[in-house]
């Protein structure tokens, strides 16, 4: 008796689950055979590859890291070259410029260019990065939802390219703030472009401003486009999940490709903010003029995984709520079969399938209404200490170094 009830619970739940799942699940196995196994730019095709960044990851080989090591060591090295070349660490090493703030060894000037060298090479290959792997999940969502994948791809690329120009805009008015804070914040800036009668600091630090006033305004171009198409690839998101996703309750990792997206954005921004306070490890860089900017970069990190599950969990919320409605409807009207019937056949099936409804019920009551998990939190609390991480483990080095020397 009690392996036959056992049975029939079983081959109930299954019946929920068939009529709850509209697609199999295993036809989310099948799409990773279909998507790159490689994360090179270079296998997409060009009608992917939207800005000259990521155009510049595929001539420098495809690979979106090594890209940006490569980008950051000839930044830094045209640098050094430039201080070199004029004499200026001839000079600094002389003794001439006493009471410099070192920071691993390097002077202010140096230390600031080796850590905005490492922000260009690593904003030349976030897009690029993030480009890689959208595809691949917009792919594995296709099949989530129900579409081809070619043809939600070709709406994701005319949604990017449609708004090309608002993202130049905003690439320029961030190059234009940039800009401005070079001008306000870099000793020799302003003599260098004349903004002074008479000049107040010397030519040792006009120069190196002068690399400055390249490079700092190219990182808050690259800028203002991640936060642009942060904000746009958001609302298509957002929009083909309202159109035609469906929640299978009984399946939630079928959104894993979502949870996956944001968490990426996220921490490519905390990736960012954690380069940008590496700045502050030498005491000469005053944080007045870019702590701001870091403290938005983090808002925009939380906001790029916040708004995206927001979303999902609505829908989450609203089908699990519809799916115990029906399942309460279900229980009442079995069980006044159970309790008021008068045919025993009759009232023995209704017994069995209120057994299975009713255990059913409580799987959904326990199901989450977010598409995160323990792991998932762990991971994204792992992101936020990144920062912290870097800032310390600088400080550590620096006191080791000091202690060597």
């Amino acid at each position: 008796m009690l392996t036959r009830l056992g049975e029939q619970r079983r081959y109930r739940l299954h019946e929920f689950q068939d009529r709850l799942s509209p697609a199999p699940y295993h036809m989310m196995q099948t799409v990773m055979g279909e998507c790159m196994a490689s994360s090179s730019i270079s296998d997409l095709p060009e009608k992917f590859l939207f800005y000259w960044d990521q155009k510049l990851v595929r001539l420098l080989g495809g690979r979106p890291w090594r890209s940006g090591l490569i980008v950051a060591a000839v930044s830094f090295l045209s640098f050094l070259g430039l201080a070199q070349g004029f004499g200026i660490y001839e000079l600094v090493y002389s003794g001439a410029i006493p009471d410099l703030d070192r920071t691993l060894g390097m002077d202010p000037y140096t230390w600031a260019a080796f850590v905005t060298a490492l922000l260009t090479g690593f904003g030349i290959s976030a897009s690029s990065l993030a480009l890689v792997h959208d595809v691949r999940d917009l792919r594995e969502i296709a099949l989530v939802i129900g579409r081809d994948p070619d043809d939600l791809m070709d709406d994701w690329v005319e949604a990017l390219r449609g708004k090309m120009v608002r993202g130049r805009i905003f690439a320029i008015v961030f190059f234009a703030i940039g800009l401005g804070i070079v001008v306000n914040n870099i000793p020799g800036a302003t003599d260098l472009l004349g903004l002074n009668e008479t000049e107040q600091y010397p030519w040792f630090q006009q120069v190196p401003a002068g690399w400055f006033l390249v490079f700092v305004p190219l990182n808050f171009a690259l800028m203002g486009k991640g936060v642009y198409y942060t904000i746009v690839e958001d609302r298509f998101s957002r929009e083909t999940r309202n159109a035609s996703l469906q929640i299978d309750l009984l399946h939630p990792e079928r959104l894993a490709p979502f949870t996956r997206m944001a968490l990426r954005r996220s921490l490519l921004w905390i990736v960012g903010t954690s380069l940008c306070l590496l700045l502050f490890l030498n005491d000469a860089v005053s944080p007045a003029g870019i702590l701001p900017f870091v403290v938005a970069i983090m808002v925009v990190a939380c906001l790029a995984l916040i708004a995206p599950l927001t979303g999902i969990h609505r829908k989450i919320s609203a089908a699990k709520k519809d799916e115990l409605r029906a399942v309460r409807q279900s229980i009442a009207k079995f069980r006044d079969e159970v309790l008021h019937g008068t045919n025993p056949t009759t009232s023995n099936n209704a017994a069995h399938r209120l057994t299975g409804l009713v255990a059913y019920e409580a799987r959904l009551e326990k199901t989450s209404e977010w598409p995160i998990d323990l792991p998932t939190l762990g991971t994204f609390s792992f992101y936020l200490a990144i920062p912290v991480i870097s800032w310390v483990g600088g400080a550590l080095m620096e006191r080791v170094i000091d202690v060597l020397i």
